[in-house]
């Protein structure tokens, strides 16, 4: 998984956490509004004789600071949202990444061949001294050629000729079912 979209979650996830903490506060608030409001300014108005003007405003006081306490505690986020710039670099790091995997790969694949064609190729000169020269030169450059990125290239290039050919034949060959179908239903 990309990093950008793991910490795209990381700050989601952290933004819905903090969402529901400011939504508990809040049903916190409620409830201990409701629920305490009327004991203590009960209490406070006859018990301590404060009235009923200083008792509201006790009790209004008192929540607003738990409330606001709770509010700065969800404020901080843990995670920053990624930008479009660092999901840019991500992208680009990883299909070079991709690009030189799929590179060293192609240039095993041609010194298998070029081996196989090496063996091949001293199995056809046999013990002649003068053809195991001449191959010897051959193999030097083959291999030379082989793993240079220009040879590289021309065996990609040749793996993607031969499949567009096939793919041409095999789409070809579909073609001419179907014309002998449409023959068929004409002479019916």
């Amino acid at each position: 998984m990309f990093d950008y979209t793991r910490r795209l979650q990381l700050a989601l996830g952290d933004t819905l956490r903090r969402s529901a903490m400011k939504i508990v506060a809040g049903v916190v608030i409620a409830i201990g509004a409701g629920f305490l409001i009327a004991a203590l300014w009960t209490w406070l108005a006859y018990g301590l004789e404060w009235g009923s003007m200083f008792a509201s405003l006790a009790i209004g006081g008192g929540f607003l600071v738990i409330g606001l306490l709770v509010l700065l505690l969800a404020k901080t986020p843990r995670h920053q949202m990624p930008t479009s710039d660092e999901l840019k670099r991500e992208v680009d790091m990883r299909v070079g990444l991709a690009t030189d995997m799929a590179t060293e790969r192609a240039r095993g694949e041609a010194a298998r061949m070029v081996s196989m064609a090496e063996s091949k190729l001293f199995s056809l000169f046999g013990g002649a001294r003068k053809s195991a020269r001449k191959a010897a030169r051959t193999r030097r450059k083959v291999s030379a050629a082989a793993n240079s990125n220009t040879g590289s290239m021309v065996k990609l290039l040749v793996a993607f000729g031969i499949g567009a050919a096939v793919a041409s034949k095999l789409r070809g060959s579909g073609r001419d079912r179907d014309d002998e179908g449409d023959y068929d239903d004409d002479l019916t």
